[in-house]
């Protein structure tokens, strides 16, 4: 057990647990995530310009900060330092991920490939594998490394599920 927790740690929990609770997400799926996205680093850059923890693109900080209780980050420009900050850069993936859901009916599969594609590709992809399982989903993801982020994420979401399932 203490060595599964050190492989699978919960960092910024506090923040991630407070961006779950206000949404109504499963803290878990948002800490799978983000050891996919950032490795728990929350000053973590991607080449594209994604931002911190959960790999947050600027202009879906923008579009999103008013829902996710965030607008101080919109003073003026947007504040990239602000976007880093856990608390922040959670909520707003905890809302990104809360209307992602709504998109997919509950589905997680669906919506962990768009942190990866964007939600766009991944809406068709899901419009043509109705009528099938998530993991059927999964395995007609026509980008390998969207099909091989889905399959990382959910392997961490199952993981931390059994390491904590008790607590």
């Amino acid at each position: 057990d203490d060595f599964m927790g050190l492989v699978y740690p919960k960092p910024f929990w506090a923040a991630i647990r407070g961006a779950a609770d206000s949404t109504g997400i499963d803290p878990i799926l948002l800490l799978s995530l983000m050891r996919q996205e950032s490795r728990f680093d929350p000053e973590a850059r991607s080449p594209v310009g994604a931002l911190g923890l959960f790999q947050i693109m600027p202009y879906t900080a923008e579009a999103l900060a008013q829902s996710a209780n965030v607008e101080q980050i919109l003073d003026g420009d947007l504040d990239e330092a602000a976007l880093m900050q856990p608390p922040i850069n959670a909520a707003i993936a905890a809302t990104l991920t809360r209307n992602l859901l709504k998109v997919f009916d509950g589905a997680i599969a669906p919506v962990i490939a768009s942190y990866n594609a964007g939600e766009e590709h991944v809406e068709f992809w899901w419009a043509g594998a109705q009528n099938h399982t998530e993991d059927f989903f999964v395995d007609t993801i026509p980008y390998s490394e969207t099909r091989r982020f889905v399959r990382e994420v959910l392997s961490n979401v199952d993981a931390y599920r059994r390491i904590y399932k008790n607590q």
